[in-house]
């Protein structure tokens, strides 16, 4: 899906994901002085194929991607401190949507990231995603064999993994999707915590 006028509120999205809080972290969307560090991630392979692109952009790519079109959206991540400040720069999350179906990716900075840290992350962006767009669907890639707590933590979040997909090699990378229907028994007003 491709962000337009007509599928999706683009002042709103784009003011309302700026800073997202969390109960574990702080996103903070990147911003044009974060270009030349964001430039020299995306030099390594294991960055610019992560988030589906043959060769590492351009600074002039970049911005275009991430300021004009909206077609990618990365927030910084932060761990939360108790007094709610942000704590250390933890990695990244990225939002694509220039390649096939939406999709989020992770590029952690630390060696072990902290899983509920993540989690909070990505709840953090599924709501702003599903509050702001019309799509239906929103994925999540990983290599094979996906670890356990990374499939526990994607599937506590409200992702299903999908065992085929079209274009997916299923023997590489596998594939978890968060439906808007699931995305409303989780989050929605309505969720099944609130009945309780």
């Amino acid at each position: 899906m491709r962000f337009t006028k007509e599928n999706v509120r683009l002042e709103e999205l784009s003011q309302s994901v700026r800073i997202m809080q969390g109960d574990l972290c702080l996103l903070h969307r990147v911003q044009d002085e974060d270009l030349p560090s964001l430039v020299s991630l995306f030099t390594s392979p294991d960055v610019y194929t992560t988030a589906h692109l043959k060769q590492p952009p351009d600074v002039n790519l970049l911005r275009n991607f991430l300021f004009d079109d909206l077609s990618l959206l990365i927030w910084k991540v932060f761990g939360a401190n108790d007094d709610g400040t942000p704590g250390s720069q933890v990695g990244y999350i990225g939002w694509v949507n220039y390649a096939g179906p939406p999709f989020l990716f992770v590029l952690p900075l630390e060696e072990d990231l902290d899983l509920g840290v993540l989690q909070n992350g990505f709840e953090l962006i599924v709501k702003a995603y599903f509050e702001t767009t019309s799509a239906n669907e929103l994925c999540f890639y990983a290599d094979v064999p996906v670890p356990e707590e990374i499939h526990t933590t994607l599937v506590e979040g409200g992702f299903d993994l999908w065992q085929e997909v079209a274009g997916v090699d299923s023997e590489k990378e596998a594939t978890y999707v968060i439906e808007r229907g699931t995305y409303d028994a989780y989050y929605g007003e309505t969720s099944e915590e609130d009945e309780l």
